[in-house]
């Protein structure tokens, strides 16, 4: 990595941490890097920064996760908005419902995955796990809808 694609990144993480601490847009002006940083920051990250809290800390957090979950785990932009893949094939995505606004993990394969807190909806394909933005993330209802998609992506060689 060159000299400018590294500060790029350093530049990125810091205004990635000071957003995360939910300084006020004054003090970020008076730091003179927010338009700067900005211009470097991609899609993925306009998108979490973008939202209003607590969905931007739900949403940070669910993005964290999910690329901690498994190191076959990567991140894109598709369709405009943020898509985790699984040994690059489409997972799951990270949206927020049109009329309550509550964001939601988006299962890609969630129609051949059977779990009581998935919601099919007029989907074919994909089912959606909700999430209550003003609670602690489900971590084991997270944890057991994605063991159950891995193994149909392993079973199923996508």
């Amino acid at each position: 990595m060159d000299f400018l694609g590294a500060f790029k990144g350093m530049l990125r993480s810091l205004y990635l941490a000071l957003t995360f601490l939910c300084l006020p847009q004054e003090v970020m002006a008076s730091l003179k890097i927010t338009m700067f940083v900005k211009m470097i920051l991609n899609n993925i990250d306009n998108y979490y920064l973008q939202k209003d809290e607590p969905i931007k800390s739900c949403l940070m957090a669910l993005r964290e996760y999910i690329l901690s979950y498994d190191s076959n785990m990567t991140e894109a932009w598709k369709y405009g908005m943020p898509f985790f893949c699984y040994k690059d094939k489409m997972f799951c995505y990270l949206w927020r419902d049109k009329k309550t606004h509550q964001p939601y993990i988006g299962i890609v394969e969630g129609g051949k995955i059977e779990h009581p807190k998935l919601i099919k909806g007029n989907r074919s394909r994909m089912k959606i796990l909700m999430i209550d933005p003003k609670k602690d993330l489900p971590i084991a209802t997270i944890d057991a809808v994605f063991r159950e998609a891995v193994v149909f992506y392993q079973k199923n060689d996508l």
